[in-house]
């Protein structure tokens, strides 16, 4: 029995009699389904599913050889959020279907540096994407076909960041070849003085965005970091944490114990009583003389009551700050360049931190965001992501954010943070939650949880934190049990 060859999601209409008379046979069995004038839909899905699944190949079917252009190549042929696919073709002409319009422009075809795409189209190239989408619309009731200057310079400003300059100035050569062929000549000077505002070879008059404005400032920053922590603030302003005081004994207890975990999460691994004795006796283990340096100068700063009382009060101050402390934790590690910003990029699995040359900016335009926080447990969360995020060391990061984050605290006279060894993945996971997915909450529960543990131990004598501290699990490994309160 010869066996029915399987339908396309979509069909068009044909002019040849024998695919015609199929169509028919297949619509009257069923197997197909008017979903658009000449277009036939083989499932049950709604009609504007069916064409916005099937767009590429709609397109190729009403405009040959078309270029995908403007707006659409410039969204990476995304149609999220909008009803309308740009192409530029040999005549102007719109296709009005279910779910989604096509806007065929009347204009040159395919160059060398357009890209052929499956099916006879051709995807614009990013110099000629730059140049459409600076194109003046006269749109007002249908969507404009160029995004306008904003998004281009927007985007300039990211390959700076991304690629730098030279890519850039590759980018600006081949836009100007470009412009002569497609008559676009107008869009090219605009795109040139753009280029030239963002490399501050230009004045920055022309420029819209805080990124592009703090790039010609000779301060670029960070704008998705940038966002990120503003979203960090907002939920910080309204998820208020209560106020725990600080204990007013056994200062030199808790400063040891957050010099120890904050060690210990880090890889510094210690038992408990070999870290008290480098600390309290000055016992440096002679098999591994670096860690102990690094938790006896942890802790030589998380003691020092007058370091741990300094926060702040300029961005000056803060990059200053930074550096200091960074010094006094690391000083016998001269490979990681103790007290130095780093020159190369630094990353983590797949995140990528701050590039170098956008740390001052970012941490500048951080600290605007710091200061609109009230003192206390807002700041201290803030900061130690701020820190942790743009990641401004080659290495200590980790140790270093926690270290801000508990002078705040202390300098409110609230209870520090400690990160016990147990909840390391949790700390990391909801670090890794905001970072990654912008998810602020997880990532506030997390600290006040750490916060409200930490406000009820008992420092006034070693012993008895200690002990305290075991019997809420704090020193097992995340595998081996999970914090508990001391109340539990």
């Amino acid at each position: 029995m010869k066996k029915t060859p399987p339908l396309a999601e979509i069909v068009f209409s044909s002019s040849d009699p024998a695919e015609s008379k199929r169509i028919s046979r297949q619509v009257k069995a069923g197997r197909l389904r008017k979903i658009a004038p000449r277009i036939y839909g083989a499932s049950d899905e709604p009609p504007e599913t069916l064409i916005r699944r099937n767009w590429l190949e709609i397109v190729a079917h009403y405009f040959p050889g078309a270029t995908l252009s403007h707006r659409t190549a410039f969204r990476g042929l995304s149609l999220q959020g909008v009803q309308e696919a740009f192409v530029t073709t040999t005549r102007n002409r719109r296709i009005v279907l279910p779910g989604l319009t096509l806007r065929a422009i009347e204009g040159p075809g395919p160059d060398a540096l357009d890209m052929a795409l499956p099916m006879g189209l051709f995807l614009a190239s990013v110099p000629r994407q730059l140049l459409e989408n600076l194109q003046p619309s006269r749109a007002r009731k249908t969507l404009a076909k160029s995004v306008g200057v904003v998004e281009v310079e927007s985007f300039l400003e990211r390959q700076l960041r991304i690629k730098g300059e030279a890519a850039v100035n590759a980018l600006r050569d081949d836009a100007r070849v470009v412009s002569k062929r497609l008559g676009l000549t107008r869009e090219f000077t605009q795109l040139d003085q753009l280029i030239g505002a963002l490399l501050r070879t230009r004045p920055a008059a022309t420029l819209h965005t805080r990124a592009g404005l703090g790039r010609a400032r000779g301060e670029p920053y960070d704008p998705d970091r940038l966002t990120r922590f503003e979203l960090l603030v907002d939920a910080l302003k309204r998820n208020p944490v209560e106020f725990r005081g600080e204990s007013a004994q056994g200062w030199e207890n808790s400063a040891f114990f957050d010099a120890y975990f904050s060690n210990y999460i880090e890889g510094t691994e210690f038992e408990v009583d070999q870290a008290a004795a480098v600390i309290f006796e000055g016992r440096i283990m002679q098999d591994r003389p670096k860690d102990s340096h690094d938790i006896l100068g942890t802790y030589q700063v998380t003691s020092n009551r007058a370091a741990m009382q300094t926060t702040p009060e300029s961005v000056e101050d803060l990059l200053q700050l930074i550096k200091r402390r960074h010094l006094a934790l690391f000083a016998q590690r001269p490979e990681i360049r103790a007290g130095e910003f780093k020159t190369e990029i630094n990353r983590a699995g797949d995140t990528v931190f701050v590039h170098p040359e956008l740390v001052r900016g970012t941490l500048l335009r951080g600290f605007d965001l710091y200061q609109g926080l009230a003192p206390g447990f807002e700041r201290a969360a803030y900061l130690m992501f701020l820190i942790s995020e743009v990641h401004p060391m080659v290495d200590g990061n980790g140790r270093l954010s926690r270290l801000f984050m508990n002078a705040e605290l202390v300098s409110s006279g609230q209870s520090r943070i400690l990160i016990p060894t147990v909840y390391r993945e949790d700390y990391l996971l909801n670090l890794r939650r905001l970072s990654r997915d912008d998810e602020p909450l997880p990532f506030i529960s997390m600290m006040d949880r750490a916060h409200r543990f930490t406000s009820r131990i008992d420092f006034s004598d070693y012993a008895q934190a200690k002990a305290q501290l075991a019997a809420c699990n704090a020193f097992k490994e995340s595998y081996e049990g999970v914090l508990r309160m001391p109340e539990d």
